[in-house]
């Protein structure tokens, strides 16, 4: 197997569907990567109903705890395939997407996608470029090599580009794919992300950047510190943000 898809869902609507098609879309062989869908939180009705439009090639998972960290270390335990790809279930790619990361990824060499983002209630292009590398592990194609035993921490937002950070003493590079490879983003209002309150948001901040200390002060010669920098500096500006205008 060459790609493990990994998807985490909590209580998911009609968009897991746009997601499982655009990867049922793919240009790429089937028998040549994997869909694991990981249902967390509330199980009914969901799992049945996901059943109902899940992808030849993909297999559903549920656990009880409605964190995304441990649906994605989950699906790492399952993934059998040489590269691991995450995708958001509000998300989906374009027909090459696969295929294309494939073309510039190696056990060394991390392809990026370019992104568009999209509002959900309109069809007009929100932001579209190319996702700063240290802000999300989607986007990408990660060789498991880089990702061996690390997981995802306990975070209810940002421990994906914490995830991306302790991984990255082992990235030599990152090469961005060809133009049709694109990671179309959808921008909601009750996503975790724009539902942040209060102190938890701030707090949240924190805590992220002691575990960015820990980990580079750990190994100072490992990792990168201006990339160490960037994360904080990250973490500082969301707090400002949120102190400044009351919202992300």
């Amino acid at each position: 197997m060459k790609i493990s898809v990994i998807i985490p869902t909590y209580r998911p609507k009609d968009y897991l569907k746009e997601c499982l098609a655009s990867f049922e879309a793919q240009t790429l062989s089937p028998a040549r990567f994997e869909i694991i869908v990981i249902l967390n939180g509330k199980r009914d009705p969901y799992f049945n109903w996901i059943q109902s439009f899940l992808p030849r090639n993909a297999e559903l998972h549920y656990i009880s705890t409605t964190s995304v960290s441990e649906a994605r270390n989950e699906g790492l335990l399952l993934a059998q395939g040489e590269y691991i790809a995450f995708i958001d279930d509000d998300d989906y790619v374009s027909p090459t997407y696969l295929e294309d990361l494939l073309r510039v990824s190696s056990p060394t060499c991390v392809g990026e996608a370019h992104y568009q983002e999209f509002q959900e209630t309109e069809s007009s292009t929100a932001h579209s470029g190319h996702m700063g590398f240290g802000s999300s592990c989607c986007c990408k194609l990660i060789h498991r090599d880089m990702i061996d035993s690390t997981r995802f921490r306990p975070f209810r937002n940002g421990q994906d580009s914490l995830f991306i950070f302790e991984i990255s003493d082992k990235i030599k590079q990152h090469t961005l794919a060809a133009d049709t490879c694109i990671y179309y983003r959808r921008l909601r209002e009750d996503s975790v992300y724009h539902t942040q309150k209060g102190w938890y948001a701030i707090s949240n901040r924190f805590r992220l950047m002691h575990q960015y200390s820990r980990i580079y002060w750990a190994h100072p010669r490992q990792y990168s510190f201006g990339f160490y920098c960037t994360r904080i500096l990250a973490s500082f500006h969301f707090i400002l943000n949120y102190i400044t205008h009351g919202k992300l």
